[in-house]
């Protein structure tokens, strides 16, 4: 997925609980969608419970809201 289509979900979908699919066949789930941030590495911005989980934007395959 490239960061645009990223941007573009992450903006559809608002900040709302979701699942992140990864390249390596894992997935993260019932995480809330904080944000998005770009630069030269953009990352993916989760949060779960008390936890922050940045994920490079490269290693998304899906995110769908639940």
């Amino acid at each position: 997925m490239t960061t645009i289509e990223l941007e573009s979900k992450v903006f559809r979908i608002g900040r709302c609980h979701a699942t992140v699919s990864l390249v390596n066949g894992n997935s993260i789930d019932d995480v809330e969608v904080v944000s998005i941030c770009g630069g030269a590495a953009p990352t993916l911005w989760l949060s779960k419970g008390d936890d922050d989980i940045f994920v490079p934007v490269v290693q998304v395959t899906e995110i769908s809201s639940i």
